[in-house]
């Protein structure tokens, strides 16, 4: 299963095929590992998830693997994974600030867009910066492209 399909999308489809059949062997064939994007197509029903970049050795193996109703994930895409699941969570209201950050957005701006305080910005901007381990606003938004906590408009999976 590719990510990036017209309509509802990979994750969506890999949940509703699941939803079918709970007997379904889902692998996850995409172009990019972002962190956001494994943990919702494994908790999705997905056995397991392939880089476009692997081997063609690697990809029959996965798929022998999910074939057998076992997961699969490279050891750098497991490591991957659960260096995120042992990360602070960021929450909704977080990830909706985060992605109005990404954009260049200021503080003021997104108070008024949140209809909340420019103090309550600034604490969930500190908040996100600390549970990211970054430093500032820019490499919070860069590392929230690359975990797919925010979609660059136009970005295929």
């Amino acid at each position: 299963m590719d990510l990036q399909l017209p309509g509802m999308g990979g994750i969506a489809a890999t949940a509703a095929l699941c939803a079918l059949d709970p007997e379904a062997h889902v692998l996850i064939f995409s172009s990019y590992a972002r962190d956001d994007e494994i943990r919702m197509a494994l908790d999705a029903g997905a056995l397991g998830y392939v880089q476009k970049s692997s081997t063609l050795d690697d990809l029959l193996s996965a798929l022998r693997v999910v074939a057998q109703g076992a997961r699969h994930l490279s050891p750098e895409l497991a490591e991957q994974l659960a260096a995120f699941r042992s990360a602070p969570v960021i929450t909704a209201r977080e990830r909706e600030i985060l992605g109005l950050v990404a954009t260049g957005s200021a503080n003021k701006v997104i108070a008024d867009m949140l209809g909340i305080s420019e103090d309550t910005v600034k604490r969930h901007v500190s908040h996100i910066l600390q549970k990211m381990g970054v430093r500032d606003r820019a490499q919070a938004s860069v590392e929230a492209i690359r975990r797919g906590i925010v979609k660059v408009p136009g970005q295929s999976t």
